[in-house]
């Protein structure tokens, strides 16, 4: 993933919009506390409508389905892969921690 960038995230990725949102879902920050941000008071919730495995996740600035566009945040890679069929649900949550050097 080192290299990756929103322009080419979906490619690379090849991301999984097998989900009935119209968009990508927005990330919502719980707000700062020891040196991190969190979505875990509003995770980001997908309703699958298909078949599909997903390997990871990644947080991006554009919020329609597959563009190339904004920037990208974050990415990483589930330890195993997810199955998922239509009418489950996924909920992701990221923590984006800083610190000192």
């Amino acid at each position: 993933m080192a290299g990756d960038t929103a322009a080419n995230i979906t490619a690379n990725s090849t991301e999984a919009t097998a989900y009935t949102e119209a968009t990508r879902v927005e990330y919502i920050e719980s707000g700062a506390a020891s040196q991190s941000i969190s979505n875990s008071a509003s995770k980001a919730w997908f309703s699958i409508n298909g078949t599909v495995t997903i390997y990871g996740a990644f947080l991006v600035s554009a919020s329609a389905k597959s563009a190339t566009s904004g920037t990208l945040a974050a990415a990483s890679r589930f330890g195993t892969s997810r199955s998922l069929i239509a009418a489950d649900d996924v909920y992701v949550t990221y923590t984006i921690a800083a610190s000192t050097v």
